[in-house]
C-alpha cells in the first residue's frame, strides 16, 4: 500500500503543480461566482418579493382581525354582564331568590325558573301568577333581541308520567318549554329567535335521590346567547381570508 509523503520528502520541483492547481480552481469558483450574480431573473425576484408582500399584509390584517374580534367580544361580554347585573336586581326586588337563578357565563346568559313557580304537577299550562313576572323579564331582554338568539328548555325529575296527554317526561317537558315561548312571545320576543327543546329527566341539576332535588330538577331554564353579529363577522373574515388564499395559491403556481 503507497505511503502518503510528507511535505519535507516532496521534490520541490512539484510544489509548483500543487500550487498552480489551487490557483486554478480559486479561479474557476471565482468566475463562477460571477456569473451567478451578473444576471438576475426579473420575473422570479418579483414573485418573491410580492410573496413577502402579501404574507407580511395577511400578518397585519389577521392582527387587526384578532383585535377586533377581542373588542367585538369584550362588548357582548359587557352587554351581558349589564343584563345579569338587571336580572338579579329583578330577582330580589320580586323576592325570587328561591325560584330564578340567573347564570352568566363566557357567551350566554342562563335563567332558571323552577318548575314549582310556572306550573301545577304534571301540567304544562301557566299558571296565571306568573305572567306578570315573566313580562318583567321579557323588558329586560327584549332590547337585544336583534343581535341574539334564545334557547327554552323544559326539564323533568324521574318520576314517571303517564297521562292521555303526557306519555312520558319528554312530552311533559317539551310542553312546558312551549307553553312559556308562546307566553314571552306575546310580550315582543321575536319567535324566529327561539328554539324549544325537552330534555325529560335526562339533565338534571342534582341527583333525583329526594323531593327536594327532583324540585330543583323540575324547571325550565332560557338560555339568551348574544352573540350573532360576531358569528358573521368571523363567518365573513373567514370567507375573505380563504379567497385570497386561494387566489395568491393559484398566482403562486
Amino acid at each position: 500500500m503507497k505511503k502518503f509523503q510528507r511535505y519535507e520528502d516532496v521534490d520541490p520541483s512539484q510544489m509548483f503543480y500543487v500550487s498552480w492547481g489551487d490557483l486554478v480552481a480559486l479561479l474557476l469558483v471565482f468566475f463562477i461566482y460571477l456569473f451567478s450574480i451578473s444576471e438576475i431573473n426579473v420575473t422570479k425576484f418579483a414573485e418573491a418579493t410580492e410573496s413577502f408582500r402579501t404574507q407580511n399584509k395577511f400578518e397585519f390584517e389577521n392582527k387587526n382581525f384578532s383585535d377586533d374580534l377581542n373588542k367585538r367580544l369584550q362588548a357582548e361580554q359587557d352587554q351581558l354582564k349589564h343584563l345579569h347585573e338587571r336580572l338579579n336586581f329583578l330577582i330580589e326586588q320580586e323576592k325570587l331568590e328561591d325560584q330564578v337563578s340567573a347564570g352568566l357565563y363566557t357567551d350566554r346568559l342562563e335563567i332558571d325558573f323552577k318548575g314549582a313557580l310556572l306550573f301545577n304537577p304534571g301540567e304544562a299550562s301557566l299558571k296565571a301568577s306568573v305572567s306578570p313576572i315573566l313580562k318583567e323579564f321579557t323588558d329586560i331582554l327584549v332590547d337585544i333581541q336583534k343581535e341574539s338568539t334564545f334557547v327554552v328548555e323544559g326539564h323533568s325529575d324521574d318520576i314517571p308520567i303517564s297521562t292521555e296527554r303526557y306519555p312520558s317526561n319528554w312530552e311533559l317537558s317539551t310542553a312546558r318549554a312551549a307553553a312559556v315561548l308562546k307566553t314571552l312571545a306575546t310580550y315582543n320576543l321575536d319567535e324566529s329567535k327561539f328554539s324549544v327543546v325537552g330534555y325529560g329527566s335526562h339533565k338534571p341539576l342534582v341527583p333525583n335521590t329526594s323531593e327536594s332535588n327532583r324540585a330543583k330538577n323540575r324547571r325550565v331554564k332560557f338560555i339568551l346567547k348574544a352573540n350573532l353579529q360576531t358569528q358573521k363577522y368571523i363567518s365573513k373574515m373567514r370567507e375573505t381570508q380563504m379567497k385570497r388564499w386561494r387566489e395568491n395559491a393559484k398566482k403562486s403556481k
